[in-house]
């Protein structure tokens, strides 16, 4: 099963107690489900039942449990003001004239069923565009 995952308050990144060798903490992902995201779950249970029992399946196997699939978006959130966001449009931090984040963070909060890749890869190309143009 592949679906969107709505934002809420249950998924968000913090910084960890356990520390790397440099004593920096790690990011922890926090993700707990919200009740679009169960509704979801339930529903793909009853359209694979339904289909299973009209295929009339000798075997069946859907998912206990579902989780982000590891595609972790929305940390640093792209928007227009630093009011509901974290970068500008083009991965840059607001208030700042040299930094810049390129990647899955910067989607705004929720993102398509599977492979974000190329979405990812073509936000990161914009902003090494954008990048080069300022310092050409």
């Amino acid at each position: 099963m592949h679906s969107e995952s709505v934002p809420s308050p249950g998924k968000y990144v913090s910084l960890s107690r356990r520390r790397d060798r440099f004593g920096d903490p790690f990011p922890y992902v926090h993700y707990q489900s919200a009740e679009f995201d169960q509704a979801t779950e339930r529903y793909a249970r009853e359209l694979f039942d339904r289909f299973a029992t009209i295929t009339g399946a000798n075997e069946r196997s859907f998912p206990r449990n579902y989780d982000s699939a590891a595609h972790h978006m929305g940390g640093c959130r792209m928007g227009a003001s630093v009011r509901d966001s974290v970068v500008d449009s083009y991965g840059r931090v607001h208030g700042t004239s040299n930094l810049f984040v390129a990647g899955g963070s910067t989607f705004v909060g929720t993102s398509g069923a599977v492979n974000p890749t190329l979405t990812m890869v073509a936000l990161a190309l914009r902003t090494a565009d954008f990048i080069d143009h300022q310092v050409s």
